[in-house]
This record gives C-alpha cells, structure tokens and sequence, in this order.
C-alpha cells in the first residue's frame, strides 16, 4: 500500500472517530473497527446471496408471495411488511403458523415500486 506523504484526516467508517489515515487506502481507525467493517461487508454479502437464492425459486406467475420472499424482492425489512399488513395497508391471507401470504402488486402500489419493478400479474 502506498503511504502518504502529508496528513490525511479521515472520519473512520465504523465508529466516525477522527483520525490520521496512515496510506491513501485507510477507512478505519483502528484494527477493531476494520474487523468490524470486515464483519458486517461480508454479512451484507451473504445477505444479498440468500436473496438472490430466494428470488430465483419466485415463480413467475405466483400472485401471492412470503413476507421472506417480499423482503428479498423489494429490499424492505420484514418488520416493515408486518407493519404494512397490520395497519390494513396491504392485505393477506394467512394460511397457518409462519405462511402469510401477500399480494405482490399491493405491495408494489404500496411502497411506490410501480416503475422500478417489472411483475405481470397471473
């Protein structure tokens, strides 16, 4: 890694402490908190994996989607789904323990996808 010649001062990704960057490529202040980031990119990245994983077993045609299977879809957090169908919303059909079922184009209308998603509906 390159080192710099002159003082760069960096506010540190992790815990936004300031610092003096040491090369051109320092983020972190410190080695704790580059674990850290270490940690978290590759949570984000197995993350983003089992989405893919999930979004490619969607059928095409299938109106009716998992609060799992909307959360990888749409990129929102399942509490944000829940809250959605709690308040009335969105609609759905629970058809026993841990099967709630959504409509995937109420869930488009609702949280404003109608451009950024291309779904036919069956």
């Amino acid at each position: 890694m390159p080192t710099a010649q002159y003082e760069i001062k960096r506010k540190c990704k992790c815990c936004g402490a300031i610092f003096l960057a040491k090369s051109l490529d320092s983020y972190y202040c410190s080695r704790a908190c580059s674990n850290k980031g270490y940690k978290q990119r590759n949570a984000l990245k197995l993350q983003r994996e089992r989405w893919d994983k999930v979004i490619g077993e969607i059928p095409d045609k299938r109106d009716y989607i998992s609060v799992t299977e909307a959360e990888a879809v749409f990129g929102v957090c399942a509490k944000t789904i829940r809250r959605l169908i709690n308040s009335g919303k969105v609609s759905s059909i629970n058809l026993g323990q841990r099967l709630t079922r959504v409509r995937k184009s109420e869930l488009i209308t609702a949280l404003s996808f109608k451009n950024a998603w291309n779904f036919q509906s069956a």
